[in-house]
């Protein structure tokens, strides 16, 4: 191969793929918020105790994750689209309980949201708790 068509061909492939690395470094995989629960709370059935957590919302794979923040406990949902307005960034975990007792109902970050996470049945009187990220 001659010199100047090998150096063509080189730049033919390496820039399709300079261009590709560049655009996923500058754009988000993971975005994350931080929540202080002070009660404790069951999600799927499982205890989880009061403190710290981390939702993080995976764009690439529609997907978020609560994770305590001693990385004991992680559960991971498949994100849906919910109604609300595109430029809404708040992150939410929505509680239903009774008597001190609370489970995960349901997680909201920004445009999308969890499926229902409580399958057990409606207790008749209940209270509603929600949560905003920090």
């Amino acid at each position: 191969m001659r010199p100047r068509f090998r150096n063509m061909l080189r730049y033919l492939v390496l820039t399709p793929v300079i261009a590709a690395a560049a655009a996923l470094v500058t754009t988000p995989a993971m975005a994350a918020a931080s929540f202080n629960v002070p009660f404790n709370f069951t999600v799927g059935g499982k205890a989880c105790p009061a403190g710290h957590y981390q939702l993080d919302r995976d764009v690439f794979h529609n997907l978020m994750t609560l994770t305590s923040k001693d990385g004991k406990e992680s559960f991971t949902w498949l994100a849906q689209p919910n109604d609300a307005k595109p430029t809404d960034t708040r992150a939410v975990l929505r509680f239903e309980g009774q008597n001190q007792q609370y489970v995960l109902s349901a997680v909201r970050y920004g445009v999308v949201k969890s499926p229902n996470l409580n399958k057990t049945h409606r207790l008749e009187h209940y209270q509603m708790a929600s949560i905003q990220a920090e």
